[in-house]
């Protein structure tokens, strides 16, 4: 990620945290989440999630059919953040995607339109 998308991030963290008429939403387990608009806060408060459980979440935030293998997913030290994390629902699925990268898996996009689903595999 370049400087620029730093920054970007930076200055959407502080827009998503500013406001406090954030409304809850349905949590997956130990991830929580809130919604308003095009802004999402995302934290784990109880500690690392499991990497399934974030995967749930991404689905529910993109509506994009998300397939992975429950082994490779199981052996993964699981996914946390410091403090709350700020980003826009149009940003998410890029977010979601470096998470994954920096957990050792990539997400691998196949088919067009509504015959499109998102594979999770390890990186090799």
């Amino acid at each position: 990620m370049n400087a620029i998308q730093w920054t970007t991030l930076s200055l959407v963290l502080v827009s998503c945290a500013s406001n406090p008429s954030a409304r809850s939403v349905d949590p997956v387990p130990e991830i929580a989440f809130t919604s308003q608009g095009n802004c999402l806060e995302i934290s784990t408060p109880d500690g690392p999630v499991p990497m399934k459980d974030f995967i749930k979440l991404a689905q529910r935030i993109t509506g994009k059919v998300l397939t992975y293998s429950i082994a490779d997913v199981e052996d993964s030290p699981g996914v946390y953040f410091v403090g709350t994390v700020g980003v826009s629902r149009t940003e998410f699925f890029d977010f979601f995607q470096t998470t994954l990268y920096t957990h050792g898996f990539r997400a691998i996009v196949r088919g067009v339109g509504s015959a499109q689903s998102v594979e999770i595999a390890k990186a090799r």
